[in-house]
């Protein structure tokens, strides 16, 4: 018996490829021009010039939407010279400022994510494995940190480096997208200070 290949034209991935990142466009869209209260998968289709069924065969819910922004992000982060997961807290240093240009490089994707992320209290699996990665990288370098002190740093700086940072520092506190990147470029590099200058008393303490 021949085995059946399924055969896959590169232009139809393609195309396929391109009315996917078309309705996470009018996502974007949807939630700052119209408002958080107009966004379902209606008016996203609207937006994006398709068919509400044409949305349904990529995205069947506001989540999977919201999904499909968060890839979007990902892919562009992807594609620049620093580490998107760290697997050491020199890796979180290098990361900070250059995250922060890159997401001014496509500000109205991060402030859509971010405003529809806060207010649905709704966060990407990404993100989740990406603050795992960041307490690992902290435990990893303060092993004499206690446990909550750990936790509590790795709380603040994975928002130091975040989406909501940038936009707390952009668009709530007015900075160029330079400043903020120092701004929380700084702050990291300092928090990274005093915890190695505590946990080197600590492990004084116990010897």
């Amino acid at each position: 018996m021949t085995e059946t290949r399924k055969y896959r034209s590169p232009s139809r991935e393609q195309a396929k490829a391109d009315t996917r990142e078309k309705i996470v466009q009018a996502v974007v869209r949807v939630v700052l021009d119209d408002g958080l209260h107009a966004f379902t998968v209606q008016n996203v289709a609207l937006k994006a010039g398709v068919s509400h069924r044409t949305v349904y065969r990529h995205f069947t819910t506001r989540d999977e939407l919201l999904d499909g922004l968060a890839e979007s992000l990902d892919r562009i982060a992807a594609g620049s010279t620093v580490p998107t997961t760290p697997e050491t807290i020199d890796d979180v240093i290098i990361t900070v400022a250059p995250s922060f240009q890159a997401m001014g490089e496509v500000r109205d994707a991060v402030r859509a994510y971010v405003i529809t992320s806060l207010a649905l209290n709704w966060q990407d699996d990404n993100r989740r494995k990406r603050t795992l990665a960041f307490d690992k990288a902290i435990g990893a370098a303060f092993p004499q940190l206690p446990s909550k002190e750990r936790r509590e740093t790795t709380a603040l700086i994975r928002h130091l480096a975040s989406t909501r940072a940038w936009y707390a520092l952009t668009v709530e506190g007015g900075l160029d997208d330079r400043a903020a990147a120092r701004a929380a470029d700084w702050a990291v590099r300092t928090l990274f200070k005093d915890l190695g200058r505590r946990n080197r008393a600590a492990a004084k303490a116990r010897s």
